[in-house]
């Protein structure tokens, strides 16, 4: 009787979900469409060097140097929020934000590095040098990033095509046919 019951009531709460996804508007979704432009990114892998030197305190020390290459990946992505997309029976508009987002990990390729020698007293380089010293490197990679338009350009273009082509689709699916139109982020 129980097992009755409880398969009663699991298909009664499923009817309900099915029958509210049935009676949506058949409308474009921002979240969706945002899920989708999460989706469009481009990865790339940036090479960085970090650098510290230090001087020394006194006579018996040596300038210390630390040198660090790694490899980092990038992913470069268009933010759009729901509020930047509005639909107007049937054209959908999206404001395009002015530079892409990036995203920045460490590459499973390890690291190479350099230390200087030390003199009689030690000069030591801390890891607050070092963490420093990636920051300005992470900083300068992503500079140069932001600065190569090709590969935001890109980005841009992959981005507008794939919310394009999955705003068309989703319009053939219920029968309309959207436009699409982007606008610049003032």
């Amino acid at each position: 009787m129980m097992k009755n019951r409880c398969m009663i009531m699991a298909a009664i709460v499923l009817s309900m979900f099915s029958l509210s996804s049935c009676s949506s508007d058949n409308s474009v979704s921002t979240v969706q469409l945002q899920k989708v432009c999460e989706l469009a990114t481009i990865q790339t892998e940036v090479t960085a060097v970090a650098v510290t030197e230090k001087g020394k305190s006194n006579i018996l020390q040596a300038n210390r140097t630390y040198w660090e290459e790694f490899e980092m990946n990038v992913d470069l992505a268009y933010e759009i929020e729901p509020e930047d997309i509005t639909v107007k029976g049937n054209t959908v508009t999206v404001i395009f934000p002015s530079q892409p987002t990036l995203k920045f990990s460490q590459a499973d390729t390890g690291s190479k590095s350099y230390y200087s020698k030390n003199s009689i007293i030690k000069n030591n380089i801390t890891m607050s040098d070092r963490d420093a010293a990636k920051a300005d490197a992470v900083e300068k990679a992503e500079k140069e990033i932001l600065e190569n338009e090709t590969i935001c350009e890109m980005a841009e273009e992959r981005t507008k095509a794939i919310i394009t082509s999955y705003i068309e689709s989703l319009g053939s699916t219920i029968n309309k046919n959207y436009k699409v139109e982007f606008k610049d982020e003032d």
